[in-house]
């Protein structure tokens, strides 16, 4: 496993600013800035891509700033499960947060506890979608987040996207449909 501790800035790259996948497990990104990448900021993809923890136990977390429309903020797809993410979203010119495929499951998108208080997963000024669950993502878990300035707030589409739980969101000030 990798382990990140306040890894600075990870910006102006030509493809993805952090790309965990092809099984990597139990990595641990815990803070820095991810800004002006590409491809997506955070891209977390595949079977057995797992245990992650992107973001948790500091106040700012990790910050995203990705005002361009060539890719999402944070992506997790392909089946990758079991990852935890708590980040904020200042600028994504697509999507904030998308859980994507059939597979991807189990992942929770959280707020971060520090010493005593919650501090919620922030998106904010999303040019598409503050939070896309899609493609028969299940069972994943949005609990604690802000969610505000999308065309839509929270979307979760098609029948197969089944039994994912929104707990403690507050969404507000989109363009469109809130939840």
């Amino acid at each position: 496993p990798i382990y990140f501790s306040r890894a600075g800035e990870i910006g102006h790259n030509q493809e993805h600013g952090y790309k965990i996948e092809a099984q990597a497990s139990n990595n641990q990104i815990r803070g820095g800035e991810i800004t002006e990448n590409v491809g997506h900021g955070l891209l977390i993809t595949g079977v057995g891509t797992s245990g992650n923890i992107i973001g948790e136990e500091r106040s700012e977390g990790i910050e995203i700033d990705k005002p361009d429309s060539s890719g999402d903020a944070v992506r997790i797809e392909g089946g990758a499960s079991d990852n935890t993410i708590s980040v904020n979203v200042k600028h994504s010119g697509a999507n904030g947060i998308s859980l994507i495929g059939s597979g991807t499951s189990r992942n929770r998108v959280q707020s971060r506890p520090v010493n005593g208080f919650y501090f919620p997963t922030q998106i904010d000024s999303v040019t598409d979608i503050g939070i896309l669950i899609a493609e028969g993502a299940s069972e994943n878990v949005i609990d604690g987040a802000r969610v505000r300035g999308g065309s839509v707030g929270i979307e979760i589409r098609d029948r197969n996207s089944d039994r994912n739980r929104l707990r403690g969101v507050s969404v507000s000030k989109n363009r469109g449909d809130g939840i």
